[in-house]
């Protein structure tokens, strides 16, 4: 299975505390240019914009602010 999570804030942090199964694939996006590239509980962060760019079972947003949310979720659905 394939999982993009999006967000490496406050909410991804909290999911990221707990095991995750080792059968399941994991790409990790977020907005913030300046998180691309770094490391997050393993996983390189990416950015949105390159999600379109692998194919997904699932896409998980983890986000705290209703705000974000919104605006990510236009972002999507702009792709």
């Amino acid at each position: 299975m394939r999982l993009a999570i999006i967000g490496t804030g406050k909410a991804a942090i909290q999911v990221f505390q707990y095991p995750l199964k080792n059968d399941i694939e994991i790409c990790v996006f977020d907005n913030d240019r300046l998180k691309w590239g770094k490391d997050f509980f393993g996983y390189k962060i990416q950015p949105l914009d390159s999600v379109d760019l692998i194919e997904f079972d699932y896409i998980l947003l983890l986000l705290w602010n209703g705000i974000a949310l919104n605006e990510i979720c236009k972002q999507l659905e702009d792709k």
